[in-house]
């Protein structure tokens, strides 16, 4: 049985073990197989959150950012070398140097993913990892200090790109369409939010910006210690900062935590809380289909090759500074420890400018004009570096400032702005990992550009650089057209959302042959009801599904979900395969000779677990339950690929606008023009309040009286630790609550919901689902019989109940309306009931049914059909459905052995009142219901 509780979005919080689109969990059963469940909903919590975020950037960046410094530092100490005597001790030939630099990038670019499984995959903690990784690079590092040959650098210059691909990434955690998470960047995503991620990445980030400046200070340091031991200054410079990386590899031991589940440093209470926290933030897996579909639509926008190239500019002007800026403050006629100083203030420089763009760009949600600010200051330097003369030393050092701030600036800012403007939290991810995968192929060009018979002017050099800078410009330009005439199409209602520089919704793609654009229907929630619903609707070709999920990925509460005659005819008539996917996860009685039986009705008082009668099935209709976990991952997969998911995408508001279009206006400041919009937002319909007003009284839920609390067990260890009986669905009654046992899962697990009347106690709490104890459960059923409290004790012995907690049942009062104009209400959202008929997902489906039945081409020409078809189906879903909120409220009562109207009742008046209860909820002519509807279409539209 199921209902308004099932409808509250969460995810479990013990044991999970993320599946499929991450709505279900894993526990194991007696034979090591998993059983997926779906126990206690997750609640956020903002103050245990910002304790993890603090606790997080204290403990984990830091040691990060030191080891992240180093390696940049090693990487980049080959251009102090290079002027200190390197190319002339080795006899390197012209551009032999260049060689030196390039074949580093060749394993750095090829091998960061194969590393990053072996981290991803557990086979080692990630401070022996990284470690490990850093300890064999400062061995090449201290090699390149001791060769003899240019041979020799090569083959360490490679081997380090082949020991640094695994530490710093290419493709932000973000990228699950590549699993491109990759080295300190995987390891920070491990303990962030997808929304905290990125700032905690320009601070790690910030530390390569940052080891310019200390590579050239120790460079200056180190030159001094020429004849030392017989080795010249630059060797020393290879060997000094090798063995400090050495060094360093003993903080990434010691202070490198391990995953969040295998943490230290967090209490087992945090991580518990940071798993479920980080699971549900993290959003579904998506199918195989959808990643093909997500990278075709990339490839296809030209909004990512633009953004690319421009970031291929920046990134050639970056690691030209980084190789070359030494070289070229020594061909200006500085000394060479001159030259070691003066790279210092360049990088500070930079590293300012970048964070200061970026924290403005972030408070005015505005990217492209400190982009267009950051070339224009890179045109300035390349421009000094090519056409001032030689002789004007202070002019030329300023043009390096400008060129290493322009590309700091830059490079950054266009990651953040062609995330938040692909539309879809997979587009986003895989165009970003695009982006920046292919961008950093500048490290290629820039190694080969500055060729050594160009000294001082390297012609070449900033000739290129110039160019890019400017083809930068143009291609930001040609980003930001795009987005202001889509801008303009979507105000106009030409287009279906807007881009306002912090997210784009993506542009509706018509359906079918023809050239008419398609009627826009947004369905708000992804649930059952609202993924039903895109389904049959996905059928006719006159309409665009969107669906905005509030949660950043699918999520149903509710361990189990039960199924009457008339849903099941619903979902037949809805598309076969709906049908075929409830076969797929449901479960009967696990004996057979009890497969006529529904539940057999129980006697919670006596000791003996009294059989009072059999409440048979349906004739010819069998009655099932299954996982609401299992069903919602098969409807998943039937989501065609032509409609539309946004998720996190909280409704603030529902407006209509000019034409009698409706437009939905998110928290996050956004907002999309639709047709039409669905509300299938659950329990606590944001829709609901706006739809009837926030003065109605039945605008929200109402606290029924009730509680339950739930758990899901595996079957064989409930029929070992009490007996067979727990295989079958019982309804089991007493004073003051009753316990509803069913199998699922096809019979891996028991589903175990006990409800308890508050006895006149009000709801104080705002949250609805509150933390309970062990004690408290008991104590609600003390004086209950033996076997009950047994099965209450299986629950704590299985460890499930250790912490438990306490679910408020709440309920609709009777709206006046489902529908308003070209806005209406579906499922939990018009009609929350109480689960004691076990219809609230049903009705849901009843309900797709017949709007979908009404929104068929042959109704529909115009949005105003629309608003009338909303009115048909309100006029025939309402009663019914305020009918089952009633009846549902009266069976909670019956069973509870509590008379609706008054005075004692006994368990044979209880048996017919709950059959007819079900029967009505069973036995309604869904044709006949669609047929009358069709009927007052045509009546209200006058036909």
């Amino acid at each position: 049985m199921e209902g308004s509780l099932n409808e509250t979005k969460g995810i479990s919080l013990l044991h999970t073990e993320k599946l499929n689109h991450g709505i279900t969990a894993s526990i194991a059963n007696s034979e090591k197989s998993p059983v997926e469940v779906h126990t206690t909903p997750f609640i956020e919590n903002a103050a245990i959150e910002r304790t993890l975020t603090l606790k997080c950037d204290l403990r984990l960046l830091p040691p990060l950012m030191i080891l992240f410094m180093i390696t940049f530092i090693d990487r980049i100490n080959i251009g102090n070398a290079k002027i200190e005597g390197m190319t002339t001790e080795l006899k390197m030939k012209n551009t032999d140097y260049n060689k030196a630099l390039w074949i580093l990038n060749i394993p750095y670019t090829i091998l960061p993913l194969p590393s990053n499984m072996l981290m991803k995959n557990g086979f080692v903690k990630p401070s022996v990892f990284l470690s490990g990784q850093m300890f064999c690079w400062s061995l090449c590092t201290i090699g390149l200090g001791v060769t003899k040959s240019f041979s020799g650098v090569l083959v360490c210059r490679f081997l380090m790109g082949c020991f640094e691909a695994g530490f710093v990434p290419a493709i932000p955690p973000a990228t699950k369409i590549l699993k491109g998470s990759l080295g300190c960047a995987y390891l920070i995503g491990r303990y962030y939010k997808r929304r905290d991620f990125p700032i905690r990445y320009a601070l790690f980030f910030g530390a390569a910006v940052l080891a310019g400046a200390f590579g050239g200070l120790l460079a200056f340091g180190i030159r001094n210690m020429d004849g030392v031991g017989g080795y010249r200054g630059w060797r020393w410079i290879f060997i000094i900062e090798g063995l400090l990386t050495v060094l360093t590899t003993g903080i990434g031991l010691l202070f490198i935590p391990d995953y969040p589940e295998n943490s230290k440093f967090l209490k087992p209470e945090e991580k518990e809380y940071m798993l479920e926290m980080l699971k549900i933030d993290a959003g579904p897996s998506q199918p195989n289909h959808y990643n093909y579909f997500v990278m075709k639509e990339c490839l296809l926008d030209p909004k990512i090759w633009l953004a690319t190239f421009a970031y291929f500019g920046a990134d050639t002007a970056a690691s030209s500074i980084v190789a070359f800026q030494p070289t070229i403050l020594t061909a200006l006629g500085y000394s060479k420890a001159q030259a070691q100083v003066h790279t210092i203030p360049v990088f500070i420089v930079a590293l300012v400018c970048s964070l200061t763009t970026s924290y403005f760009s972030g408070y005015l949600r505005h990217r492209y004009g400190f982009i267009l600010l950051g070339a224009l200051i890179g045109i300035v330097g390349w421009s000094i570096e090519l056409t001032v003369p030689i002789s004007a030393i202070r002019a030329r050092y300023f043009g390096l400032f400008a060129i290493t701030t322009s590309a700091y600036i830059q490079m950054p800012l266009l990651v953040v702005w062609i995330s938040n403007n692909m539309g879809g939290n997979a587009k986003s991810a895989f165009g970003t990992g695009f982006m920046i995968g292919l961008g950093n192929c500048g490290n290629f060009v820039s190694s080969n550009v500055f060729i050594t018979t160009e000294t001082p002017k390297f012609k070449t050099g900033f000739s290129t650089g110039l160019a890019l800078c400017v083809v930068s410009i143009v291609f930001a330009t040609a980003i930001e057209v795009m987005l202001w005439v889509s801008n303009k199409r979507r105000d106009a209602g030409k287009e279906n959302a807007k881009f306002d520089h912090e997210e784009i919704l993506e542009h509706v793609r018509p359906k079918g042959s023809s050239g008419a654009s398609p009627f826009s229907i947004a369905i708000v929630g992804a649930g059952i009801g609202g993924i039903t619903l895109s389904i049959a609707l996905a059928t006719h070709t006159s309409f665009q599904i969107t669906i905005y999920e509030s949660r950043p990925a699918f999520s149903e509460i509710g361990a189990g979900v039960g199924f009457g005659l008339n849903a099941c005819r619903a979902m037949s008539l809805i598309s076969p395969s709906v049908a075929e996917a409830w076969e797929r996860v449901k479960a009967t009685n696990l004996r057979p000779e009890k497969d006529h039986v529904w539940f057999d009705f129980r006697d919670g008082m006596s000791d003996d677990f009294d059989l009072i009668a059999e409440i048979l099935n349906e004739k010819d209709f069998l009655h099932t339950a299954g996982s609401r976990a299992q069903f919602l991952d098969e409807l998943v997969k039937l989501i065609p690929a032509d409609v539309k998911i946004e998720f996190s995408k909280k409704v603030a508001d529902v407006q209509e606008v000019d034409g009698g279009k409706m437009k939905i206006v998110f928290a996050d400041g956004g907002h999309v023009i639709a047709d039409a919009v669905v509300g299938c937002d659950g329990v606590r319909s944001k829709c609901r309040q706006i739809l009837l007003g926030d003065d109605d009284e039945a605008s929200r839920a109402v606290y029924t009286g009730k509680y339950a609390y739930r758990k899901v067990v595996p079957m064989k260890k409930a029929v070992e630790f009490v007996d067979e009986d727990m295989e079958m669905r019982n309804l089991i009654v007493g004073r003051g609550g009753h316990i509803v046992m069913m199998p699922i899962m096809n019979g891996a697990a028991a589903n175990f919901v006990v409800f308890r009347d508050a006895e006149g106690a009000p709801w104080t709490d705002r949250r609805w689902v509150i933390p309970s104890s062990r004690d408290e459960v008991m104590q609600d059923f003390k004086d209950w019989g033996k076997k009950v409290l047994k099965i209450l004790e299986i629950i704590d012995l299985l460890q499930l109940i250790e912490h438990p907690e306490k679910w408020a049942l709440f309920h609709h009062l009777p709206a006046s309306t489902y529908a308003k104009g070209n806005f209406c209400l579906l499922g939990d959202a018009a009609h929350a009931s109480t689960p004691h008929c076990g219809a609230g997902a049903g009705f849901a489906i009843e309900d797709a049914h017949l709007l979908s039945g009404l929104l068929t081409p042959d109704l529909i020409s115009s949005p105003a059909d629309i608003k009338i078809a909303f009115q048909a189906y309100d006029r025939l879903r309402r009663p019914r459905s305020q009918e089952l909120v009633r009846r549902s409220r009266a069976n909670g009562m019956l069973l509870d052995l509590q008379n609706p109207d008054g005075g004692e009742i006994t368990h044979e008046k209880i048996i017919p009142l709950f059959e007819d209860n079900q029967a009505w909820v069973w036995t309604a002519d869904l044709a006949k219901m669609l047929t009358d509807a069709r009927d007052v279409f045509k009546e209200l539209k006058g036909e």
